[in-house]
């Protein structure tokens, strides 16, 4: 019995408050969680967006007229994973089904994420596989038409997977992530200083050792406190 905004809030109230403090903010979302990440961009001045398996237009057969009826009747689809995948999500919480609520929530949010896309001006990563069985790749190219921002980048792999974390090509994808994540959150320019480190020594029996390395740290421009 969740609805799209206990959907939105739960994540709008901390980003609300990070921003308004000043924090440099990327907004991560996979599927669903990639509309409310765009969704949120259009409102916050957010430091980057990265939507991963975007579910902004879907595949066949989810386009079909009438699809909507169905969902009405069947509350739960079941989700299919390959022995691969099972393998990859051994010991990890997950959802073997989904809920047809998802289906008319993700609609909801493409009618907002449309009307307000002109407001997304930042940075934007979209990582997407051509063979998504849930959310249409061609979905990435309108969206990159209706967003005001000139700086965007795809990245685009063959994997069979909707959830990529759990799939042949998840390392690849993390370390992209990491990497954009890095430039957009620690860059400078000339509305932020730069961000500065904090330095954590674990240390047992260091007496005689430790002030050569604090005394490097305190040297350190990079490094705000130890």
């Amino acid at each position: 019995n969740r609805t799209l905004e206990d959907l939105i809030a739960g994540v709008e109230s901390h980003v609300a408050v990070a921003v308004s403090e000043g924090k440099r903010v990327v907004l991560f979302g996979m599927s669903l969680g990639a509309q409310v990440a765009l969704y949120l961009a259009s409102k916050y001045a957010v430091s980057g967006i990265v939507a991963v398996g975007v579910t902004h237009g879907l595949r066949f057969p989810l386009t079909l007229p009438g699809i909507s009826l169905l969902a009405h009747l069947k509350r739960r689809w079941n989700k299919r994973f390959s022995k691969a995948e099972l393998e990859m999500r051994r010991g990890a919480f997950y959802y073997d089904e989904m809920l047809s609520d998802g289906f008319f929530i993700s609609r909801r949010l493409q009618g907002l994420v449309e009307r307000n896309a002109a407001r997304i001006a930042q940075p934007l990563l979209f990582i997407h596989s051509v063979y998504d069985r849930l959310g249409d790749p061609r979905s990435v190219g309108s969206l990159c038409r209706m967003v005001s921002s000139n700086s965007i980048a795809h990245r685009f792999c063959t994997s069979r997977s909707h959830q990529l974390f759990f799939s042949e090509v998840r390392d690849e994808i993390i370390q992209e992530i990491l990497s954009f994540t890095r430039r957009h959150l620690f860059s400078t320019d000339t509305h932020h200083a730069p961000e500065k480190a904090s330095a954590v020594i674990a240390a047992y029996n260091e007496a005689s050792r430790i002030s050569a390395v604090l005394t490097a740290l305190l040297r350190a421009p990079s490094v705000g406190e130890i």
